[in-house]
C-alpha cells in the first residue's frame, strides 16, 4: 500500500480538546500553504463546536426549567405553559407520561465517586435515553438529584407498552455498561393539559418505590398497574400493617420455621391458581390431598377460615403486604 501524507490539527476551545482537523493527501507532500489554512480553520471549527455546545446546553436548561415547573405544578397560567411547551417543539395538548429513571440509596450517582465520574455516568444514562427513546416523537428529561426525569408522548395504550419496552431497554443497556443492578423505572398514568402533569409524575415516584420494595433487580413499572399496590406502598412501617401481617401471616411464617414447613408457599400458590386444589398441586408436585391438609392447617393457626370471603381477603391482603414488609 501507499503510505500517504497525513496533516493534523488539533481543534481546541478554552485550552479543551474538541477534535482534530485531518487531511490526507492523495500523493504529494502536504504544503505549507494547507497547513496554514488548517491552522486558520481550527479556531474557526472550534467556534463552532462552541456555539452548537452552547445552543444544546441552553436548550437543555430551558427544558430543565421548564419541566422543573410542570412536575412541581408551580406554574399559574397553563395557556402559557403550553405555548412554552410548542416553543420546545413539545405539545401538552395530547396526553403525556412522566418516567422516573433512578438507582438504589445504596448504588446512586450521589456515592463516592470523583464528580468526573459520576457526571460520566449521568451522561451516559442521558445520552442511552435519547438514543433508545430517539424515534418517539418530543422526550423531555431533566435530572434531578440521583434521577432522571422523563416526560413522553402517549397517545394510546400501545404507545405505553412501547414506552415501557423502550425504558427496559434503556435499564439493560445502562446496567451492562454502567456495571449497576439496583435501577428502578417507574411510569405515571399519561394525562392531557399542562396541569396534570404533576399527577403523573406523583405516580411515577409511586412506582418506583414500590419496584424497589418488590424487586432486586432493575425493572419498569407502570403505576397503573399496580393495583392495591397503589396505596398499600403508604402503609410500609406503619404499626398497623406490622400488627396485620404478623396476625395473619406471622404466625404461617412461624410454623413454617418451627416445623420446616412450606404453608406460606402453598397459600400463595393456592390464591395463585384461584383456589384450584387440582392446579395448585400440580404446581407442588404433591397430591391435591397434601395440599387440603395444609390450608386446613393454615385455618387452624390463624383461626381464619377459607371459605368465608372476608377471611380469603384478610389471607391475600397478607400475602401482598408479606412482600412490602420482607423489603
Amino acid at each position: 500500500d501507499t503510505v500517504q501524507p497525513i496533516g493534523i490539527v488539533p481543534v481546541k476551545f478554552n485550552n479543551r480538546l474538541d477534535g482534530a482537523l485531518v487531511v490526507v493527501q492523495d500523493q504529494h507532500p502536504i504544503g505549507e500553504e494547507t497547513l496554514r489554512i488548517m491552522e486558520y480553520a481550527g479556531p474557526m471549527v472550534a467556534l463552532v463546536f462552541a456555539k452548537e455546545n452552547a445552543v444544546a446546553e441552553a436548550q437543555r436548561q430551558l427544558t430543565g426549567d421548564f419541566l422543573e415547573e410542570l412536575i412541581n405544578n408551580t406554574f399559574n397560567d397553563e395557556e402559557l405553559m403550553e405555548r412554552r411547551a410548542s416553543f420546545l417543539h413539545f405539545s401538552l395538548k395530547e396526553p403525556v407520561a412522566v418516567f422516573v429513571i433512578r438507582l438504589s440509596e445504596q448504588e446512586d450517582f450521589g456515592a463516592v465517586q470523583p464528580e468526573e465520574e459520576r457526571q460520566a455516568r449521568k451522561e451516559f444514562l442521558w445520552d442511552k435515553v435519547r438514543e433508545i427513546l430517539s424515534g418517539e416523537n418530543s422526550v423531555m428529561l431533566q435530572f434531578k438529584s440521583s434521577a432522571l426525569i422523563g416526560l413522553a408522548r402517549v397517545k394510546e395504550d400501545r404507545d405505553l407498552r412501547r414506552l415501557q419496552a423502550l425504558l427496559t431497554k434503556v435499564v439493560r443497556e445502562a446496567q451492562e455498561n454502567l456495571g449497576r443492578k439496583a435501577m428502578t423505572v417507574g411510569i405515571g398514568r399519561p394525562y392531557p393539559g399542562a396541569r396534570r402533569v404533576s399527577q403523573s409524575y406523583r405516580e411515577a415516584l409511586t412506582a418506583v418505590k414500590v419496584g424497589e420494595a418488590l424487586a432486586k433487580d432493575a425493572a419498569v413499572w407502570y403505576f397503573g398497574d399496580l393495583g392495591p399496590y397503589r396505596f398499600l406502598h403508604e402503609l410500609r412501617g406503619s404499626q398497623e400493617m406490622q400488627a396485620f401481617h404478623r396476625e395473619v401471616i406471622g404466625v404461617i411464617k412461624s410454623y413454617d420455621r418451627e416445623h420446616g414447613t412450606n404453608l406460606l408457599e402453598t397459600l400463595a400458590c393456592y390464591f395463585a391458581h384461584d383456589g384450584n386444589l387440582q392446579s395448585t398441586a400440580a404446581a407442588l408436585y404433591v397430591h391435591k390431598n397434601t395440599v387440603a391438609y395444609r390450608l386446613r392447617k393454615i385455618e387452624e393457626i390463624t383461626g381464619l377460615s377459607l371459605r368465608r370471603p372476608n377471611d380469603r381477603f384478610y389471607l391475600e391482603l397478607g400475602l401482598r403486604l408479606d412482600k412490602m414488609v420482607d423489603s
